[in-house]
Formats: structure tokens, C-alpha cells, sequence
């Protein structure tokens, strides 16, 4: 692993993915470089457009016209270069950072038992690997120069405008207070519909994946309008959540856009009467009005920015999570081998134990034996799974934990498995237990520790 999940497991969330960004920490200094000479032109620019109004239309002194859009053309380049560079730079820093976090998640992946598969969905994990990781990059790569970038665009331009003009820019500062408020609230109220959206996202992935793998058996029992049916629920599900933000949205927008058109509205009105008196030039007023923009902006930014830095530490807590996972069973050498010789000839074993016991882990180990090169996962939604042996004859690995009615294993066929006369492993035989042929197998799975089982075989 690039970094050992086990030091310093109380630290914050930020000093957590610290180890995983210092290899590309230089490229953060060169970023950050080019990250000021963007903002020096941007905040010099809108002066800039205010001389050559004063200067060259009001004023009248056209020989400096070609002189100062040539400046400002000199600028914007260096501005559009520098934004461009250190964008790119911190995109691969954060790629880069990802990265190494992912190989640790899938290396640990590889480290845990069945005992966690069983128990965990597939779409969850998958979201540990795509989402959430991709969420830390977001962070990474672009929220920690937008938050940089908002600070100190609103502080230089309100810095600037109170410079040009303190009363105009007063007015404007006992509005901004009110968008930064309905921003706010925007973003704390989307803040559960986003996660409320990734978990439906994760469910959804997680029964089309189970599905896929399932598809024979879904196909053989006819069972796709019953499939089709939840994943319908699934889905719109899924869609009503995605709704629900959207009018959230529509609740704040108006008032956010109405706001902005009032700070316009004030700068036009209140700046054009102040220049008719006087007290501001007309290139101050175009320069006034190029600043509201550059504080109008992060303000309305700055709620979406908090919601990003939420998903973030979200992200992390889920991630750390993962990378901390210890595996419950220690699998015994000679504990598969133990149930393969008391079948004498059985082939329906029923396996017995608590959630997390390690019934999965142990089948795992006994297909194992058995020269079946298959990953052995637990048929939780699918109710059945079928792995190859190396003698050619098929395994059948059965979970009934989900089923709510004994009816569900008449109609999914089980008497065509348990006489078929090949092997098949029951998981959660409580559910079915009328069913079970009479000479079937039972092991006992009993939790003496966290790592610790005695195993009885009937």
C-alpha cells in the first residue's frame, strides 16, 4: 500500500489524504504561482477597461489607445495562460492523489474475507471506488482553487470598489449578506437530497450488477416481469429523488437571481447618478460595475463550494471505513476439508450461524477444494449461484436469507436442485427448513471470538 490506513486513524480528514497528495505537492507550488499572476491580471484588468473610458472616449487622447488595449491584451493572455496552466496542474494533482488511493482500496478489497462481501453490497463498494473517490479528486483537483479563488477575488474587488467609491459600494455590501443567506440555504438543503441520491444510485447499481450475474437463473424460472417490476422501483425511485432536487433548486433560484439583478440594477442607477454629480468618473462606474461581478460570484458559489467539502469529508469517512475493514475469519486448512469428508455421500449441506459467522468464507474454502476456480460470492438476491467444480459437476451455492414467504422457494424450483444429486450448500436453511431433504448435512458455525469459530457437523 502507498500508505498504511492504520496511523493516526483520529486525525482529521484533510491530514488523512495528505500522504496520498505529497508526492505531487511541487506541482501545488507551481500551481499555485500561476495561480497569483491569474488573479493580478484579473483584478487589474477591470482598471484597465475604467482608464480607457476616461482616458480615450471621455477624454478624448486616442494616441493612447493602441498603447493601452495592447496592455490589455498582454494581460488577458497572461491570464488565460497562467488559468489554463495551473488547472492542469492541479487536475493532475489530483488525478495523481486518486490514484494511489484507489490501488490501496483494491488492495484491501483483496485482504478482506467473504464474511464483508456478504454483508456489504456490490454497489456500495463500487461506489468506495468511483463515487467517493471521484468526489476527493473534485475536491482536490478543482473546490480547493475555486475556494482560494473566491476569497480572494471577493476580498480584492470589494477591497477596490470601497476604493473607488465607499458609498456605492456600502449599498452593495448590505445586499450581498442576503445572497450569501439564500446560498447557503441552497446548498444545506441539497446537501441530504445528494446523498440521498447516491445511496438510490448505489441501490440501483447494485440489483443491475446482481441481476447480471443472475441472469440464468432469472431466465430459467421466467422470472424477468418480477425483476423488471422492482427494478421499475429502483428506478423511479431514483428519478423522484433527482426531482426533488431539481425543486429545490427552483425554490432559491428566483430570489438568487433576483438579488443579482438588484445589485446590477443599484450599480447602474445609484453609479449613474454619482457620475452626473461628479463624485465618480464614467470609467469608474465601468470598473465598479466589472468588480460587482467578481464579488456576486463567489458568493453565490460559496454554498455549492460547502456542499463539495461536505461530499468530500463524507467521502473520506466512507473510504477510511474501508481501508480500516479488519477481516473477521481466519480461515482453518483444514476446516473445508473436515465437511468434505463427513458428506458420505450427502450432497445437501445446510450451513448454520449467525450473520458473520463465516458461512460464505467456509463454502468459499470448500469449493476451493474442490478445484473450482469461480469467486465465490453470496447469492444474496439472486437465492442461487453455480460454480464448476475440477471433477465437472456443478456446485450449487444457495442464499434464502431474503426471503420473506417458504412460497418464493416453491417457486424458484429448489426440488430440481436438492435431488439433483450434485452438491448444494444452503445458506440460511431456517428460512426453508421444511424443505430440506431428510439426510441433510448441517454445520454449525459458532462466533467464540473476532477471530475465533468452532465448527460442529451433524
Amino acid at each position: 500500500m502507498y500508505v498504511d490506513p492504520g496511523i493516526d486513524t483520529s486525525a482529521s480528514n484533510l491530514k488523512w489524504v495528505l500522504p496520498y497528495c505529497k508526492p505531487d505537492l511541487p506541482r501545488v507550488v507551481g500551481a499555485l504561482l500561476l495561480f497569483i499572476a491569474n488573479n493580478t491580471m484579473a483584478l487589474t484588468i477591470p482598471i484597465l477597461s475604467g482608464i480607457i473610458v476616461d482616458r480615450v472616449i471621455v477624454g478624448g487622447h486616442a494616441d493612447e489607445l493602441p498603447r493601452l488595449c495592447g496592455l490589455m491584451i498582454l494581460m488577458t493572455i497572461i491570464r488565460v495562460g497562467a488559468r489554463y496552466g495551473y488547472q492542469m496542474w492541479m487536475e493532475r494533482f489530483g488525478q495523481n492523489s486518486v490514484y494511489r488511493l484507489v490501488s490501496d482500496e483494491y488492495e484491501k478489497l483483496h485482504e478482506l474475507d467473504f464474511t464483508y462481501f456478504n454483508h456489504t453490497r456490490t454497489g456500495d463498494i463500487m461506489s468506495r471506488l468511483t463515487s467517493d473517490t471521484d468526489a476527493i479528486r473534485h475536491c482536490l483537483s478543482w473546490v480547493s482553487y475555486q475556494i482560494a479563488d473566491c476569497v480572494v477575488m471577493f476580498v480584492g474587488a470589494l477591497c477596490v470598489m470601497f476604493a473607488i467609491d465607499w458609498r456605492l459600494a456600502l449599498v452593495l455590501a448590505c445586499i450581498t449578506p442576503f445572497i450569501f443567506v439564500l446560498t447557503r440555504g441552497l446548498s444545506t438543503h441539497a446537501h441530504p437530497l445528494f446523498f440521498s441520491i447516491r445511496n438510490s444510485l448505489a441501490s440501483l447499481n447494485s440489483m443491475v450488477e446482481e441481476n447480471i450475474e443472475g441472469n440464468r437463473v432469472v431466465k430459467a424460472f421466467v422470472r424477468e416481469p418480477y425483476e423488471t417490476e422492482k427494478f421499475d422501483e429502483h428506478n423511479d425511485d431514483y428519478m423522484q429523488r433527482n426531482m426533488a432536487l431539481a425543486y429545490n433548486s427552483r425554490k432559491y433560484m428566483p430570489w438568487l437571481d433576483g438579488l443579482g439583478f438588484s445589485l446590477q440594477l443599484i450599480t447602474l442607477g445609484l453609479g449613474g447618478f454619482l457620475v452626473i454629480k461628479g463624485y465618480m468618473t464614467l470609467g469608474n462606474l465601468v470598473s465598479f460595475n466589472s468588480f460587482l461581478w467578481m464579488i456576486d460570484g463567489p458568493v453565490r458559489q460559496s454554498g455549492w463550494l460547502i456542499n463539495d467539502w461536505q461530499r468530500f469529508n463524507a467521502s473520506c469517512i466512507k473510504i477510511r471505513k474501508l481501508l480500516t475493514e479488519q477481516p473477521r475469519i481466519v480461515e482453518k486448512p483444514d476446516a473445508a476439508e473436515a465437511v468434505i469428508d463427513a458428506l458420505a455421500g450427502r450432497t445437501v449441506v445446510a450451513f448454520r450461524g449467525e450473520m458473520g459467522a463465516g458461512k460464505t468464507t467456509l463454502i468459499g474454502a470448500i469449493l476451493d477444494r474442490l478445484g473450482s476456480a469461480d469467486t465465490v460470492t453470496s447469492p444474496t438476491f439472486a437465492l442461487v449461484n453455480q460454480y464448476d467444480t475440477a471433477g465437472g459437476r456443478p456446485v450449487f451455492h444457495f442464499d434464502f436469507y431474503r426471503i420473506d414467504r417458504i412460497e418464493e422457494a416453491y417457486d424458484f424450483g429448489y426440488e430440481e436442485y436438492f435431488y439433483s444429486g450434485n452438491l448444494c450448500l444452503v445458506e440460511w436453511p431456517e428460512k426453508i427448513e421444511e424443505l430440506l431433504p431428510d439426510d441433510t448435512m448441517t454445520v454449525r458455525i459458532r462466533v467464540d471470538g473476532p477471530e475465533q469459530r468452532t465448527l460442529f457437523i451433524d
